[in-house]
Formats: C-alpha cells, sequence, structure tokens
C-alpha cells in the first residue's frame, strides 16, 4: 500500500483498514423457518465450509494475495449442526504435522461442499487446466508450506516478499506479467489478480507461510493473448527454488 518514486512516483495510499490485530466474533446463521429446516442446515454448513476455505486458502481486503487480510480461528460454538460435517477450524498441531492438517482438512471441506450441493463426486468432469474462474481442484491448484517458522507475521512477510521480489525482478517483463496485472512498462489497462497467493498462518505461538497457486485464464484484451504463453513456469520456477527441506506440498 505504499507509495513509490522514480519518474511517476505515487503518493501512498490511505487505505481504510485495522492497523493492529483485533479480535472479533463472526455469526453464520439463517432465517427460522420450520418448514425448511432441513434446507437451512444444509445451507449452514455449506456456509462454514466455504468460511474454512477462505480463512485458510485466501484473504480479506486489499492487498491479500501478497499476504494481507489473513485471518486466524481461535474458536468455534455450534448450535443445530453435525460437528462431523464442521471442518476443523483451529490449527492446534506440530509444525511437522501442519501439511496433514491442511491437506485432510482442505479435501474435507471441498467434499462437504460437494455433497451438499449435491454433486456427484463419481461422475465429475475433467476440469480444464486453464478455466475462466479460478477453482480449487488437483488440476489447477497447488498448496505449498514453507517449513521456516517466524516469531512475529511481519518477519513471515518480510521473509518470503524479499525472496520472491528478488526473483520477480530479474524476469523480463513477458514472463514477470503472470504474476498479475496491472504491470508498469507492459500492461496498464488489464487487471487479473495474480495466480499466485501469499499466506500467512499462526500455529502456537509461531507464524508460516504458504504458497497458493491457481491457474485460470486472463483477460481477452490483455497483452498476454494465451495464459500458457508465457506459461506459468515463472511461477512454478520460483516454487522450485525453495528445497526440500524449506518448502513441502500440501495439495
Amino acid at each position: 500500500m505504499k507509495g513509490s518514486g522514480g519518474r511517476n512516483p505515487r503518493p501512498q495510499r490511505q487505505a481504510i483498514g485495522v492497523r493492529n490485530p483485533v479480535q472479533f466474533s463472526l455469526t453464520l446463521s439463517t432465517r427460522p423457518d420450520p418448514k425448511n429446516l432441513q434446507k437451512q442446515q444444509k445451507n449452514l454448513l455449506i456456509a462454514a465450509n466455504c468460511f474454512w476455505l477462505a480463512v485458510n486458502q485466501g484473504g480479506f481486503g486489499s492487498r491479500e494475495r501478497r499476504g494481507a487480510g489473513s485471518l486466524r480461528v481461535t474458536g468455534v460454538h455450534h448450535q443445530g449442526v453435525d460437528q462431523e460435517e464442521l471442518p476443523l477450524f483451529s490449527i492446534n498441531c506440530k509444525s511437522a504435522s501442519i501439511p496433514k492438517y491442511l491437506q485432510g482438512e482442505l479435501i474435507k471441506a471441498q467434499k462437504n461442499c460437494y455433497k451438499l450441493l449435491g454433486f456427484d463426486l463419481e461422475n465429475l468432469p475433467v476440469i480444464s487446466q486453464n478455466p475462466q474462474l479460478e477453482i480449487y481442484s488437483k488440476y489447477t491448484s497447488r498448496v505449498f508450506f514453507l517449513k521456516e517458522s517466524h516469531a512475529k507475521w511481519q518477519e513471515a512477510l518480510e521473509t518470503i516478499g524479499e525472496r520472491y521480489k528478488n526473483y520477480r525482478q530479474g524476469l523480463e517483463l513477458q514472463r514477470r506479467a503472470i504474476f498479475g496485472l496491472p504491470l508498469m512498462n507492459y500492461d496498464m489497462d488489464s487487471r487479473r489478480p495474480s495466480p499466485l497467493k501469499i499466506k500467512v498462518i499462526k500455529v502456537g505461538s509461531s507464524y508460516y507461510c504458504l504458497l497458493i497457486q491457481i491457474k485460470a485464464t486472463f483477460p481477452d484484451n490483455c497483452k498476454i493473448k494465451n495464459p500458457e504463453n508465457p506459461t506459468h513456469r515463472s511461477i512454478n520456477d520460483f516454487i522450485s527454488s525453495f528445497d526440500e527441506k524449506e518448502i513441502q506440498r500440501v495439495g
């Protein structure tokens, strides 16, 4: 959100937001309707599972693809729904078990949503590797856990941010564009969120980063006429720059 210098300096954006971490409660509920209790319970479970995906695989607000807008659930109270159909919101495990937890709960949340929406899991069509919308599937998305722990979230973001900046700066503009548009001196008219998300999670008293890659098409009017040219190789190469001691595949 900070400003920039150079030939065309930009002032710092006066964004409205939360400057310091705060705690708040969120209630998911349905309108009381005794005639449709089963349907309302189903809708509530869909919302709960989608919220898990949003909290653990996404972010909220400006710059969420670069680590901002991360939430952490510290406690859950439920009424009128089956505990078995709710995902585990709180991460309470050792660092070595975090990838297994995330993979298990991600699969559970997806399957719960598919079941509640009435999708036939046995006969789902194969999803295109370049769908028009971002879809969490084994064909279009990958999630990675960075093993290094940090005492503060700022340290986690600074560490991954420095590595990302150094890698991205060394690319020619055409390959750099895959990380999101607009891009200065290349295409300032198109908008496309980055296919690579950087997310911060907290487990115990330590902070960790996730890298989340989701493939989808770019706008028809942008300079990247074909999303495979430049290919996602730039993103793949960045992820591959971490060795197995630094990174672990989640899903």
